[in-house]
């Protein structure tokens, strides 16, 4: 029985693993490709690249619908299910925006057509992003449940590096005219077989021991959004603002950065996402070992790591970068990563909110803020323009983090007994963590 369990917990990993790696990688093609979309698929000229980011934070706006709607049917009906609604949608969407024609050949309704698709990446993602870490956190041990969202945030992050590495591959290989004349649409196809492996593993995976032992036992008549507002306000609120300082950096820093750096003519696009690769690889490492460290030592002064060294970057590193140096670059992409990998919120918040709520309570914090803050900041930065104000903007939320670390030092956490009885709350401890041995 061990093995079997343990066997399940490992396909069940490898699933939520995999099929979270595709659908970053689905998303993270758009911003790679932001520069190459506004000249093919827009009108063109002065203004373009906003409007461009005006679509990508669009998909940012619907993400909270799918983040509210799957989410609470996860928490209704199972997670299992969701996770293959939500690959299912970002596949094609994206294999779409690949066959789109361009605007010289149909006019607006190019732009229209992407409007719509990028509408329904979001919807999914918005999904895939609260789902997935409640499938891989639930199906963990509750010692090891700090690896398993470290897990997760990797997962992402090699998700947008396959997405960015695949566009630098492909501009090298086939030069920046065959690039923007047909080859930005190779790694959007690339999503078909990419996405029918992740289908294929999470179709074959087990609900998750949780959902399944509170179907059965929980008591709570509330519906789930309901009791998340009226029971876990404080939970929600907070992880709403430290998932805000992670969403708006990483989309700043990953997303924003390099278009703003080609399109200046500081930097060539490879090189760009050359030094973004290193970084996004940094924080998938980081996010696994501080998500290992935060089962041992608990997840506030892990969190206090990051807040604090995302605090330092923002400070320093954007006048570095600004110099046109490649080892500035390189050195802040890898800075950067390493703090956000820090960022243990995913396992901090399934460790504050019970199982029959877990999902649609990640929905309204993480969910809403990374659509509502994170979605947002690249057209919110690229309207600002200056350095300065961009980088005082990212200033704001990862200071506000901070303080909600600080809050939480001594802030409850769902116990054993919440989870299966489907108490009113949560129990006292005296940090944020299950750091059992």
């Amino acid at each position: 029985m061990p093995q079997d369990d343990s066997a399940a917990r490992h396909r069940a990993a490898a699933a939520g693993a995999v099929g979270n790696v595709v659908e970053w990688y689905d998303f993270a093609v758009f911003g790679a490709t932001a520069t190459l979309l506004a000249d093919v698929l827009t009108a063109g000229g002065e203004g373009s690249l906003t409007g461009v980011f005006a679509v990508f934070a669009l998909a940012f706006v619907v993400r909270p619908l799918g983040a509210l709607v799957i989410g609470a049917r996860a928490d209704r009906t199972g997670r299992r299910g969701p996770l293959v609604t939500t690959l299912g949608l970002m596949t094609v969407a994206t294999a779409a925006i690949g066959l789109l024609p361009p605007w010289a050949a149909i006019g607006m309704a190019a732009t229209v057509a992407l409007l719509i698709l990028r509408a329904v990446q979001g919807f999914s993602s918005g999904g895939e992003l609260v789902v997935s870490v409640t499938y891989l956190v639930e199906h963990a041990p509750r010692h090891r449940r700090g690896l398993r969202g470290g897990l997760h945030l990797a997962t992402m992050a090699l998700g947008f590096a396959a997405g960015m590495g695949a566009v630098a591959v492909l501009q090298r290989a086939l030069g920046p005219t065959t690039m923007a004349d047909w080859g930005w649409r190779l790694p959007f196809l690339l999503a078909v077989p990419l996405g029918l492996v992740g289908l294929y593993l999470r179709w074959r995976t087990d609900e998750t021991p949780d959902f399944r032992r509170q179907v059965s036992e929980s008591r709570s008549r509330l519906a789930p959004l309901a009791e998340v507002v009226g029971r876990h306000r404080d939970t929600v609120s907070g992880g709403f603002l430290l998932a805000a300082a992670l969403a708006s950096s990483f989309n700043l820093w990953f997303v924003y950065l390099p278009n703003l750096l080609v399109s200046d003519g500081r930097y060539d696009l490879q090189t760009v996402l050359s030094g973004a690769l290193a970084g996004l690889v940094t924080l998938a490492a980081s996010a696994v070992v501080c998500g290992h460290l935060s089962d041992r030592w608990g997840r506030r002064p892990v969190l206090l790591a990051g807040v604090s060294s995302l605090v330092v970057l923002w400070v320093v590193a954007p006048p570095r970068v600004a110099d046109g140096s490649l080892a500035s670059l390189v050195v802040a992409d890898v800075a950067m990563g390493a703090a956000l990998g820090a960022f243990v919120l995913q396992s901090a918040l399934a460790d504050r909110l019970p199982a029959r709520v877990r999902t649609s309570g990640m929905a309204v914090s993480f969910g809403l803020a990374s659509a509502l803050v994170g979605g947002t900041a690249p057209l919110v930065a690229s309207l600002l323009t200056d350095t300065v104000p961009v980088a005082l903007y990212a200033l704001v939320w990862a200071l506000s983090a901070s303080v909600v670390v600080v809050r939480w030092s001594g802030a409850a956490e769902v116990s054993e007994s919440d989870v299966r009885a489907g108490g009113p709350g949560p129990a006292a401890t005296d940090d944020v963590s299950v750091a059992e041995g």
